[in-house]
């Protein structure tokens, strides 16, 4: 995920990416990558066929696409997996931890790969000036604290500093709240799970949520064990 948009950003148009599921629209395509095809004129990309996990790869569809570059920077790709991509073309995986890279460092690592460096650091610098006008016009965002959400039936799923969801928040004038770092049991991974009983310890003044759909959205925000969490009794709630 997200080497797509870079590559495409950096001026390369993939013949094949992952479908999405988790998604609008219809076609598993994501609305802003058609537009971008569609604006080129472009055939749109093969999409290659994902179990809902990430942890599979769809090798003979790999294959068939042909491709010179195989980018994985943003991935949950195994070592098994990755040699036998590296059989099919050059494939660049992740530099540290399997869904860990940074946002800025998977547009680096892509546009870096496909020998467009100066592109790369040209979406940078125009993204971090987006997000710095987004900061000055919003100047209550300063120094609140916050915390990125994903409420599951049985736990709750707080997302660490290491996932973009939330990293990107930082650059908009907000905290990572401390309870985010103090509840960590992920050993190094993007999220967590913690149980319902401990919903009380998110302590931060706004929560961003992410679920399925409308229907799950507002049951959240009348669920006694949510209303556990300050930020969402007090109707400090973004919701995704």
């Amino acid at each position: 995920w997200g080497s797509t948009e870079a590559a495409i950003a950096s001026g390369v148009y993939p013949v094949a990416i992952a479908e999405q599921l988790w998604t609008v629209g219809k076609g598993n395509l994501l609305p802003w990558v058609k537009e971008a095809y569609d604006e080129e004129g472009i055939d749109h990309p093969t999409l290659l066929p994902d179990d809902g996990t990430g942890a599979t790869v769809p090798y003979d569809e790999f294959i068939a696409a042909k491709p010179d570059l195989i980018l994985a920077p943003y991935s949950g790709i195994t070592k098994e997996q990755y040699e036998q991509l590296a059989e099919i073309a050059p494939t660049v995986a992740y530099p540290e931890a399997p869904w860990t890279t940074t946002w800025q460092d998977t547009i680096t690592i892509t546009a870096q790969a496909l020998g467009r460096s100066e592109h790369g650091q040209t979406i940078l610098d125009e993204i971090d000036t987006y997000l710095a006008d987004q900061a000055e016009e919003h100047p209550e965002f300063e120094g609140k604290t916050i915390a990125a959400l994903y409420p599951g039936p049985n736990a709750i799923s707080p997302y660490t500093e290491l996932d973009p969801r939330l990293a990107i928040l930082t650059k908009l004038g907000f905290d990572v709240a401390p309870s985010v770092a103090e509840l960590d049991t992920s050993d190094g991974g993007f999220y967590y799970e913690l149980s319902w009983e401990e919903a009380d310890k998110i302590d931060a003044d706004v929560v961003v949520t992410y679920f399925d759909d409308d229907k799950q959205a507002a049951a959240f925000l009348e669920d006694q064990k949510a209303l556990a969490i300050a930020a969402v009794k007090n109707g400090s709630v973004a919701q995704v």
